[in-house]
């Protein structure tokens, strides 16, 4: 199994992007709540750019430790 790395990638996206995804998720939730769906589905539309990052960041911090990128396209459901 390769080794991770000291800081990755993923950990920094958390400590960038953590809080900003729970208080995300929060408005979201709380727009739904409101019956404001416009706002709710910004908020969804935002979370999902985040998860979108989040797995570069995944997929970048596997490779750099070697790991196959034909296995890992398979765990992202990437190959037809």
């Amino acid at each position: 199994m390769p080794k991770a790395l000291p800081v990755t990638r993923t950990e920094d996206l958390h400590h960038r992007a953590g809080a900003t995804l729970a208080d995300t998720l929060e408005q979201a939730a709380a727009a739904v709540a409101a019956g404001d769906f416009t706002r709710a589905a910004t908020a969804a539309q935002q979370l999902a750019q985040y998860a979108e990052h989040a797995q570069n960041a995944v997929a970048r911090d596997a490779l750099a430790v070697g790991t196959d990128w034909w296995q890992l396209g398979e765990q992202f459901g990437l190959h037809p």
